[in-house]
């Protein structure tokens, strides 16, 4: 619906990684092409993964579960709220980074996901903060890794992926898009008030406990953004043969 209004400015879509980025490279039949259909108005904020573990898994770092991996081919494995999603997408890059054995176990949502980490029946997966991070705070499941460029603050002690991987950095992205056509006037005018809406003490606590990072900037550097985020993951989907019909 979006893609196909009328492009003056009033019809906007608040969109995600997965819309934007993963979708076109999963899906065979997608019914429009996201990098043609919209532009860019503004990025809102990034969310990065914690790479948890359940804690009876001997593995305490990164490093710990390459060489665990390495020693029992075949035996792990990472759940994920279904085929196509972020944490399915970030399993998959991990797997093809260090060149482990591990299975995915798609879950219809996020919640079954990660309960089933905390209960034992899955070692593995990639959880954003907001769900994780009580959890391991409680101790019911272990943090290995941050999927984000720089440590998470609530988590000082729990090192990067790319401390361990080079370059290894993967958040998820909320947006705001508008239909192909809208006059870069209008979009300037829209990115501006959402930029200015970012600095207001209520958004920036509500988007703090969502542990969400804040990004305001132009059009075009979100376009960049984009850009970079749609080659990754296709190049993800490519390798590890990911498509849905």
């Amino acid at each position: 619906m979006a893609a196909q209004a009328e492009p003056d400015g009033y019809t906007l879509m608040f969109a995600n990684t997965s819309t934007l980025s993963i979708n076109p490279a999963v899906y065979k039949n997608l019914d429009f092409d996201p990098s043609k259909a919209f532009v860019p108005v503004a990025l809102v904020g990034t969310t990065s993964n914690i790479f948890v573990v359940n804690p009876a898994l001997p593995v305490k770092s990164i490093a710990d579960l390459v060489a665990y991996g390495k020693a029992n081919p075949g035996k792990l494995s990472y759940s994920s709220p279904g085929v196509g999603t972020p944490p399915h997408m970030i399993g998959e890059l991990f797997k093809l980074r260090t060149g482990l054995d591990i299975t995915h176990v798609p879950y219809k949502s996020g919640g079954s996901s990660t309960q089933d980490v905390v209960s034992g029946q899955v070692p593995l997966t990639f959880e954003n903060p907001a769900v994780s991070l009580p959890l391991v705070q409680a101790g019911t499941i272990r943090a290995i890794a941050v999927t984000s460029e720089a440590r998470n603050p609530r988590l000082p002690d729990v090192p990067t992926l790319s401390e361990t991987i080079p370059d290894f950095v993967s958040v998820s992205f909320t947006g705001v898009v508008a239909p192909a056509g809208v006059s870069p006037a209008i979009i300037a005018k829209l990115n501006a008030a959402i930029n200015d809406s970012l600095k207001t003490p209520e958004v920036m606590s509500t988007l703090t406990k969502l542990s969400v990072d804040i990004k305001a900037g132009t059009p075009g550097e979100f376009g960049a953004f984009l850009a970079k985020e749609r080659e990754k993951w296709q190049g993800v989907a490519r390798a590890a043969k990911i498509q849905i019909d």
